[in-house]
């Protein structure tokens, strides 16, 4: 018989039935080309929300450039960070609609997760809910999106902000869901 076996069954249970902490309360999904620079300041704004003087940070992020190295299995990579994830925070632009690296990874969130839990920062391009056809549409909503949603999506709109103002945004501390009230006060 091994040793701690009745640790590694309790340990087993708690896993299936859902009760073990994901590995990141977030992960980043966004265009390179477009978001560059806003995705690793919004990183360590998230980090910092709410984050008690004794710890490094308050919420783990996930954002490919920062946690994976040279990898061969980067999609597996991203999959598998995408499953260990609480929610994903998607940049929208039209420039994410047209990545395929942020096609499979959204594909791969609602394929495996629930719509409800992507939280859509609006970066660039168009973005509108129309309640009659219970939809959004413009530029920077991929289709799959579109498809996935019910209601209309919790979201951030940063379009009318300078690279300035995002800065000034992401290091005065102050909580988003006071600045932005479609960001929800729970994250």
């Amino acid at each position: 018989m091994m040793p701690f076996t009745g640790a590694r069954v309790r340990l087993r249970r708690i896993f299936d039935a859902g009760a073990w902490p994901m590995a990141f309360d977030a992960f980043i999904s966004y265009s390179h080309a477009a978001d560059g620079r806003l995705a690793p300041a919004l990183q360590r704004a998230i980090r910092r929300l709410a984050k008690p003087w004794s710890r490094a940070r308050a919420l783990r992020v996930f954002r490919a450039e920062s946690a994976l190295t040279a990898n061969p299995h980067f999609w597996s990579s991203i999959q598998t960070a995408l499953g260990e994830s609480e929610w994903v925070v998607w940049l929208a632009s039209p420039d994410a609609v047209a990545s395929e690296w942020v096609k499979r990874g959204l594909d791969h969130w609602l394929s495996t997760k629930s719509p409800d839990r992507i939280l859509v920062v609006v970066t660039d391009g168009t973005w509108r809910w129309d309640a009659d056809a219970r939809a959004i549409t413009g530029t920077a909503v991929p289709p799959t999106l579109r498809d996935a949603t019910g209601d209309e999506p919790r979201h951030v709109d940063l379009r009318n902000l300078t690279r300035q103002e995002w800065g000034t945004l992401f290091s005065s501390g102050v909580p988003y869901h006071a600045t932005c009230p479609k960001w929800p006060a729970g994250m």
